[in-house]
């Protein structure tokens, strides 16, 4: 005799009962054995049932656990947002690390975590609220304020959850702070950007070179001339404003050009003078007044010019953003000092000054009090690495509402075998025995080189392309040769390497005239050499020095 199991339609088992006799089984039997059958059903399956109720708690426990250490283990914010009123039902620890805030009375605001949010972009974040999580997705950037007032730039992503009709009812997102990415961004477009820019002016200021060359040193011979007062005034006026725009196009090539750290013995007044004179238009257009109080005498020392101007332009840039906060216009000071041991520079503005808890921190790598977008944080630690570089020390001092002051303090380092004479004879007895090539391109600068030196008793030959010049140069022994680097053609620098197949000799008394000092190329090839080279565009002075100086140190140019 068999009965089966069944619970709730389905049949679960079967309880089966044997005999060796035929006939002992009644109906009534059969009875008794459904009403067991029942009974043993109902419990075996709510045995099943609290089985596998057990089994999902385990599993929920265990999923929950999981889940724990996903959220808890990730540095973005995950949280868990109602969709009918936006309310905050749960976030992981990383809310609170990234926004500062240790409670968790979030929990009972709905609108709370919107108040951390910048108020520029609040009326944003309600809009896209609004229009586009609708369908639970939402994908937008936006600053929030912490409690210290740092300023953190974060991207948000939000994806639905569905009821059982398919409905968004829950919405969980993943935030994440990207200030440090998009400060990188940013360096790596400047970067970019500059090395562009590097590369446009090399060949602009080649060709503004060539004429303001013409222009400064046609003008500065005149004025060399007895001509009346008037006619002089004008020309000193034209030869001024040349080499005001020769100092523009220097100034844009000084941060174009690429270069490896290179001291010199320089006036650190005069390297301070060009960073306020490449910083002048921006103070003159925004209101601000510089007064320099610069010691007169010799504070030179040994440093490299490119990083010092970038050191200076950092600190001075500081301070016209600072005195922007502040009001529409404001002053800055500038002064130095010196003794025989150290050289003291200080830069002072009356902008709001800084919280004390801020002034530890301004060296720091990415410390900034900007707002993202208006600064990386890297000017003030590059510059005191640069200071550090050349065995100085920089600080600064400030009065929350009475400005600050940078100090900066660099010792005084002489180069070895330093030769302190600046002046040299620029007539000779031996004038009128040197012989100069002028090779360039540009028929104004052939004739000014030509008109000047044999105003000053020298014989010049002049070439117009390299190939003109290679045909005289294999049939002559120069004294000197004033190349030019960028011509048609035959380059300068395959005409310097054809002379130097012929003679060592003949190639040592090249020098350099080239418009263009940015590209690497052209500043491995002349530094390969070891020849001078005057820039375009340059004094007459400057020339004629350049020139002396390659006879002294080639033995007063005795030919071989």
């Amino acid at each position: 005799m068999a009965v089966p199991l069944v619970d709730r339609g389905d049949v679960i088992g079967i309880i089966q009962m044997r005999s060796k006799e035929r006939g002992v089984y009644a109906h009534s039997h059969l009875e008794l054995a459904e009403r067991i059958g029942n009974q043993v059903a109902g419990g075996i399956a709510n045995a099943q049932l609290y089985s596998q109720t057990l089994q999902a708690e385990q599993e929920l426990r265990e999923s929950e656990e999981r889940f724990r250490q996903i959220s808890e283990s990730v540095a973005e914010i995950v949280y868990l947002l109602d969709h009918r009123n936006h309310k905050l039902l749960w976030v992981n620890e990383s809310f609170k690390e990234l926004y500062g805030y240790p409670g968790d009375d979030f929990y009972q605001n709905p609108d709370f975590w919107l108040e951390f949010v910048h108020p520029d972009d609040r009326a944003g974040i309600e809009t896209a609220l609004e229009d586009q999580l609708s369908n639970g997705k939402l994908e937008l950037e936006y600053r929030i304020i912490r409690p210290d007032q740092t300023v953190r730039l974060i991207y948000d992503r939000t994806f639905p959850i569905l009821n059982e009709v398919g409905e968004v009812y829950r919405i969980v997102g993943i935030a994440e702070d990207i200030t440090e990415r998009k400060r990188t961004e940013e360096r790596l477009h400047e970067t970019a950007r500059l090395a562009s820019i590097g590369e446009l002016a090399a060949g602009v200021a080649h060709e503004i070179n060539n004429p303001l060359t013409s222009v400064q040193g046609y003008s500065e011979m005149v004025l060399s001339k007895n001509l009346p007062e008037e006619v002089s005034a004008d020309i000193q006026t034209i030869y001024d404003e040349a080499q005001r725009a020769a100092k523009i196009v220097q100034n844009l090539l000084f941060f174009a050009r690429k270069r490896n750290t290179e001291k010199q013995y320089l006036d650190l007044n005069s390297v301070l003078s060009r960073a306020l004179e490449m910083k002048s238009y921006d103070f003159r257009v925004s209101n601000v007044d510089v007064v320099t109080d610069l010691a007169p005498g010799n504070h030179k020392t040994m440093v490299d010019e490119h990083q010092l101007v970038q050191v200076f332009l950092n600190i001075l840039t500081n301070a016209e953003q600072a005195i922007h906060q502040e009001g529409a216009e404001g002053q800055i000071w500038v002064t130095t000092t010196g003794s025989d041991d150290y050289i003291n520079i200080t830069i002072k503005d009356d902008g709001p000054g800084m919280l004390p808890e801020d002034l530890g921190k301004i060296f720091e790598p990415f410390f900034t009090t900007k707002e993202v977008g208006q600064g990386t944080g890297l000017g003030l630690s590059i510059s005191y690495g640069i200071i550090k570089q050349h065995d100085g020390d920089i600080w600064a001092e400030s009065v929350e509402g009475e400005g600050t002051a940078f100090h900066i303090t660099l010792p005084v380092v002489s180069p070895d075998n330093l030769d302190i004479s600046d002046g040299f004879p620029l007539a000779s007895a031996e004038q009128t025995t040197k012989h100069i090539l002028v090779v360039d391109d540009e028929p104004q600068i052939r004739n000014l080189l030509a008109k000047y030196l044999e105003s000053e008793r020298y014989t010049v030959d002049l070439a117009e392309d390299g190939h003109e010049a290679w045909r005289k140069a294999a049939n002559m022994d120069y004294d000197c040769i004033l190349l030019d680097l960028k011509m048609p053609g035959m380059s300068g620098q395959e005409l310097y390497n054809l002379i130097q197949e012929i003679s060592e000799h003949l190639a040592s008394k090249v020098v350099f005239v080239t418009g263009d000092t940015v590209s690497s190329g052209t500043q491995d090839f002349i530094a390969g050499t070891g020849n001078p080279v005057v820039v375009k565009p340059f004094r007459m002075e400057e020339l004629l020095r350049t020139i002396h100086e390659l006879w002294d140190n080639n033995g007063a140019g005795l030919k071989r």
